[in-house]
This record gives C-alpha cells, structure tokens and sequence, in this order.
C-alpha cells in the first residue's frame, strides 16, 4: 500500500493451490450492497 494503513480483502479466484489475487472492487460492481442492522 502507498499509504501508512490500507485495508486488505484478499479476494482471490480459483482453485486454492492456482488462485489469483483479484481486485475486490470488481467484486462489488455487480453485487448490491446490503447493509445489516447492528442488533435485531
């Protein structure tokens, strides 16, 4: 990371010992966010 603190997903594709890293933005592109309420 460029900066002094980043957050890493981790987000990887494919089979455990061949996965790639991808990028975890793409991951959300399509996908709608869905945010959860903190109790209940």
């Amino acid at each position: 990371c460029p900066v002094a603190a980043c957050l890493h997903w981790g987000a990887m594709w494919g089979p455990a010992a061949r996965a790639d890293y991808v990028d975890p933005l793409g991951l959300l592109s399509s996908t709608p966010i869905r945010l959860k309420p903190l109790r209940g």
